[in-house]
């Protein structure tokens, strides 16, 4: 029993040496585009891109402290930022794995919801303009993700951090356009929405990494465009920033 319990703690900090220099490499990877492109740019150089591709570089801010699975740092993120709740926005993509290990880290510390702006999911506006969205509660049962049997109304100020499932794994495969399309669609919708609250929001994701330069290209936009012009980054691909109020 020591020795299978000696090697098991060798083999756990193995891995965890590994998620730490994939994290690394990524990030170094990450400022060496960003820095090639700035190269090119300040030359006058044509840029490979598509032309919906802005390339403005926000401020990056890298978290050292959060490590290492995406899901578990954005956990981490919104229990330290302490908001009205959290909901995860579907759009297109699964979220299942995603729900489920927020819904495991969070642990009912914070309400966590899950909710589409697609069609008739937004239910137009109360007495003072401010949207409505139909929005599913999830939880846990016996370690198993639940989600409640009727959706309830939710509003911006009910929320504070929300959390895009498009990104990761569900992009392979995707040209880097589909990538920027998708999420910049969910990115908007999601603005839209909780620009009506009082308090400044949180939008966060997945996927920020050069395999992804679609999702890198969006959320540097929505930094710019839509928030305080940073992007903090954390755990290999894990992205938040700040919305304008």
């Amino acid at each position: 029993a020591f020795v299978f319990d000696l090697a098991l703690a060798v083999v756990r900090q193995v891995r965890r040496q590994e998620e730490l220099l994939r994290w690394h490499l990524t990030y170094a990877m990450l400022g060496l585009m960003w820095w090639q492109y700035g190269h090119q740019q300040a030359s006058g150089a044509e840029l490979p891109v598509p032309r919906s591709f802005s390339l403005q570089l926000p401020f990056l801010s890298f978290h050292m402290e959060h490590c290492c699975r995406p899901a578990v740092v954005l956990a981490q993120v919104a229990r330290d930022s302490s908001p009205a709740g959290v909901v995860v926005g579907r759009g297109e993509c699964s979220s299942v794995d995603l729900e489920a290990q927020l819904a495991t880290v969070l642990d009912g510390r914070l309400p966590l919801f899950a909710a589409d702006l697609a069609g008739d999911n937004v239910l137009g506006t109360d007495e003072e303009g401010a949207l409505r969205v139909l929005a599913w509660r999830l939880g846990l049962d016996k370690g198993r993700l639940v989600q409640g049997s009727e959706p309830g109304l939710l509003a911006a100020d009910d929320v504070g951090f929300v959390v895009l499932a498009c990104g990761g794994d569900d992009t392979e495969g995707l040209s880097a356009i589909s990538q920027f399309e998708r999420l910049v669609a969910q990115v908007e919708q999601w603005n839209s929405f909780l620009r009506g609250g009082e308090q400044s929001s949180i939008l966060a994701g997945v996927g920020f990494a050069v395999r992804h330069p679609g999702i890198v290209e969006a959320v540097s936009q929505a930094a710019i465009l839509l928030g305080d012009g940073q992007v903090s980054v954390a755990g290999g691909t894990a992205w938040w920033m700040r919305l304008r109020g």
